[in-house]
């Protein structure tokens, strides 16, 4: 069963990206990516992590995708000026660096280099204490100032979407 729901939620979410990337609309491009997180958060939920599922879809489907809708719908996207270019060269070779890239990661990943190690908190202790209390103590201890950073960083890009938004008089 769970290698049933495992194969769905993957076919969703390489096809949430796909999307993504590929659509010339950018409110299909983000309602795609909400596909995209709503299945990261089944994988969490398959790998029995229920608070790390509930946070992907409150913060990211639901808090940052409504922050993305609403800068692509305050942006003036007038395509009048763009015009249809044929592929240039640009294009091939960021193809060809994407397979370059894709044949490096199968073959580290098969070759074992991605060995991980076994950390102080193993599922066991988890169990005992619970993933909150968990996520809590090593977010506010272990990763105080990568998580401050990141605060900074979103701050950051929210002051340049508002900037960006900002219709000129």
């Amino acid at each position: 069963m769970e290698l049933i729901a495992f194969i769905i939620l993957t076919f969703f979410a390489i096809s949430g990206a796909l999307i993504t990337i590929t659509h010339r609309n950018a409110v299909y491009s983000a309602l795609a990516l909400i596909v995209c997180f709503l299945s990261v958060a089944g994988f969490y939920l398959l790998l029995n992590a229920p608070f790390l599922a509930a946070i992907q879809v409150i913060i990211y489907a639901g808090s940052i995708m409504t922050l993305f809708i609403f800068v692509i719908m305050v942006m003036d996207l007038d395509k009048t000026h763009i015009e249809k270019e044929p592929a240039s060269l640009n294009k091939y070779i960021a193809a060809l660096l994407g397979f370059v890239l894709l044949f490096q990661i199968i073959l580290v990943v098969n070759l074992g280099y991605v060995s991980g190690k076994q950390g102080e908190w193993t599922p066991e202790k988890i169990k005992t204490m619970g993933h909150t209390q968990v996520i809590g103590r090593v977010l506010f201890s272990e990763y105080l100032y990568p998580f401050e950073i990141i605060s900074l960083i979103i701050l950051v890009a929210m002051v340049g979407a508002i900037i960006l938004g900002k219709k000129k008089t």
